[in-house]
């Protein structure tokens, strides 16, 4: 395994491929000087297949010079198939100029069409997908106006009916920052002049949406989600964590602790992070935090969250000692040391070598511009970090990927040309996105696994997928979910190392039905429908 390490540490190569790509976009988040903490967030973004022709496609979160105006439009980008991307933004309708933050993606009415939800900086939007290439905003009556301050955004089938659920975290009230308000005082942070917050400003409610056949409920109250106390919101996971079967939500919070949120199976939650050690570090600290994932990275079949933080303060890497109680392993599993002065946000749990164990991927960027002047251990522009996972789940951070310096934000995975390689989308604060096209030489086996729903969600949100090679056994739940403020590909990504035959794979549906397909070939896209096995399977590029 080790030599096997050394070989995958010289090949595996990212390139950022966003110029050629046609991806003509640059954020804006404020002033530059970041004289407000809302300022600092940055944004999301999106990998999907909004027109349904077998592609991703990309759409990438604006915000705005102030809250007082409009900003740059977010965009839509389409995959051409041949790995080029065209802006149809204005002809489908998605070019929304509010304060932008968070997107989610998922089927919110069930018509097989991917829909878009947009959490801002005041009122959030939901863009129905008509089917041909157009979207509509969609009214009150499917989606109740609000005027908070977004964290995050993610959907997820708590009540297993088939329907996409949303939660929506909230970074802080509006009144903060209006005239008067806590958020226009100055604070200082080792010797430097900043913006104060998060907290000592007024914390705003996360909202729990139920979907009834297409309309949004809010059941923050009913479920329980509102008894938390109001704290800064922002990356948000939407998974089974304690192995029930039942969708949980975890957030994490900024400078409080994290909530988990335990799914009691009757529409309502317990928060209980601090019974399961995932509310504070394992110094028992309050971390700040930002980005959030999970995955199985041990392949012990139970799922591992990370959660990204602030400088001077690890990536925090809980290992789950079964049915949802979990340890912080960062140092042990070699995150923690070589975390500590990066400020991270995005992150995502994927195997960007295709050998059969999860690797780690974290956006980093600071909030504070000036920090190179002042602070000689942190930078405002960092290269993000790739961690190569040995096979055990003991992580190894990559050095000379050559990966650019930006102060980047929100962090999105997908094969975007369909080569069997994960790729990773990042939206970096004030200037342009990277596409990081996966380009190792060596990589392993793999397959794309994609569901279709039927009496589950249409696009399989809470299926469990297990994939058996030889000795191996992975196990994944499908989610857009994860990550910081962003959105990613549903179709499952597996890698096989040098195994080239598929024993089985066995779909469990939040509906209760199982598919079981004896034998599959690898470097292909899967097409899983329930209760119908295996429909479609066609060749990678």
């Amino acid at each position: 395994m080790e030599a096997l390490s050394l070989l995958v540490l010289v090949a595996l190569s990212l390139v950022d491929r966003a110029e050629e790509a046609g991806l003509q976009f640059r954020n804006v988040c404020g002033e530059p000087d970041k004289r407000f903490i809302y300022e600092t967030l940055g944004a999301g973004a999106a990998f999907f297949d909004y027109d349904m022709d077998g592609d991703l496609d990309i759409y990438l979160v604006n915000g705005a010079a102030s809250l007082a105006v409009e900003g740059p439009p977010n965009k839509l980008f389409r995959n051409d198939g041949e790995g080029h991307f065209r802006d149809v933004t204005e002809e489908s309708g998605t070019g929304d100029r509010g304060f932008g933050v968070a997107v989610a993606v998922s089927d919110v009415n069930a018509d097989g069409a991917p829909d878009i939800y947009v959490a801002n900086n005041g009122p959030d939007v939901l863009f129905v997908n008509r089917g041909d290439g157009t979207f509509l905003p969609a009214g009150p009556d499917v989606l109740p106006p609000d005027d908070l301050m977004a964290g995050g955004a993610a959907f997820g089938d708590y009540d297993r009916d088939g329907w996409p659920d949303l939660y929506v975290s909230s970074y802080m009230e509006p009144s903060a920052f209006q005239e008067g308000g806590e958020g226009a005082k100055w604070c200082n942070w080792r010797g430097l002049r900043v913006g104060c917050g998060p907290r000592s400003l007024p914390a705003a409610p996360d909202r729990l949406y139920r979907n009834r056949r297409g309309r949004l409920e809010d059941v923050s109250e009913s479920s329980g989600i509102a008894s938390a106390e109001r704290s800064y919101g922002l990356g948000i996971l939407f998974q089974d964590l304690n192995d029930d079967g039942l969708a949980d939500i975890y957030v994490a919070n900024d400078s409080v602790p994290n909530f988990l949120f335990i799914n009691n199976g009757d529409g309502t939650f317990t928060e209980d992070a601090l019974t399961r050690a995932v509310g504070y570090s394992g110094e028992g600290l309050e971390q700040a935090g930002m980005g959030v994932d999970a995955g199985d990275i041990d392949a012990d079949g139970h799922p591992d969250v990370v959660v990204t933080n602030f400088s001077h303060d690890h990536t925090t890497l809980y290992w789950n000692q079964g049915q949802g109680f979990f340890a912080d392993a960062s140092y042990r599993l070699g995150v923690g040391k070589n975390s500590y002065f990066t400020l991270s946000w995005g992150t995502r749990f994927v195997d960007l070598d295709a050998d059969g164990a999860l690797d780690l991927f974290i956006a980093n960027g600071h909030i504070y511009p000036q920090v190179d002047d002042v602070v000689p251990e942190c930078r405002y522009a960092e290269p993000n970090h790739v961690f190569l996972n040995d096979g055990s789940g003991k992580f190894q951070l990559q050095e000379g990927l050559g990966l650019p310096s930006y102060s980047s934000r929100g962090a999105a995975s997908g094969d975007y040309d369909n080569d069997g390689r994960i790729d990773i989308l990042v939206n970096n604060i004030d200037a342009r996105p990277e596409l990081l096209h996966n380009e190792t030489e060596n990589s392993g086996a793999s397959v794309l696994v994609q569901l279709a729903g039927e009496q589950s969600s249409r696009d399989g949100t809470g299926a469990m997928v297990i994939v058996t090679t030889g000795d191996r056994v992975q196990k994944r739940e499908v989610s857009s979910a994860g990550s910081y403020a962003s959105a990613n590909d549903v179709r499952l990504h597996f890698g096989f190392g040098s195994e080239t035959t598929i024993i089985a794979i066995e779909v469990q549906w939040p509906s209760g039905a199982r598919d079981r397909i004896p034998s599959a070939p690898v470097a292909s896209i899967l097409v899983i429908k329930e209760g119908r096995g295996l429909v479609a399977l066609r060749p990678f590029r």
